[in-house]
Formats: C-alpha cells, structure tokens, sequence
C-alpha cells in the first residue's frame, strides 16, 4: 500500500512541475510553418540521418553520434527494431508466437 501511495505521490508532483512550465519552453510545431519545430518560442529544424533502422544495434554507435554532431545533427529517433539478422533480439521467442517478457 506505501509503495502505491508513493507512486501516486510522485505521478501528481510530475503533473505538477509540468503543468508550471510555460507551453513555449516546450518542444512543439511551430504554428507559424509546421515543417518547423519550436523550443522555448524559437524555430528549430530537427536534423538527423541514421545508418540502421534502429541506431541501438549500432555496434559503432558513439562514433556515429559523434558524426552525427559534426554535420549539425541535433535529433534521433527511438527505433527500437530487431528485425535485422544478426541484430540482438529483445526478447526470447516462445512457441506459438509468444515472448518471455521476463
């Protein structure tokens, strides 16, 4: 029951704290050309390229943030594919087309 109490606790402080941030501190479109982004009421173009669907399987991957960086790079995306071979697979299969989530 603590440990609920606790997590409940702490969901409200983080609803909390970002309800009292101004929207424009925020990353968000740009109302004025939505092929832009914004932060902190300035437009950013999100610049990033990747060279695997899924830049954690990357076994090279800090140089290839560091490349990233040098060409004026300031985004990534979250891709978390295992589809590859060779790529690490997330979970192990089960028969019947299940995973063991443990």
């Amino acid at each position: 029951m603590k440990s609920i109490i606790l997590l409940l606790s702490l969901l409200i402080l983080a609803a909390y704290s970002c309800a009292q941030k101004s929207s424009s501190d925020r990353i968000r479109p740009w109302k004025a050309d939505l092929s832009y982004w914004q932060y902190k009421g300035e437009p950013v173009l999100l610049l990033g390229a990747t060279d695997n669907d899924n830049l954690f399987q990357n076994v090279n991957l800090v140089s290839h943030l560091d490349s990233l960086r040098r060409f004026g790079g300031n985004y990534i995306r979250n891709t978390m594919s295992d589809r590859d071979p060779g790529d690490a697979r997330a979970f192990a299969a089960l028969p019947g087309d299940l995973y063991d989530l443990d």
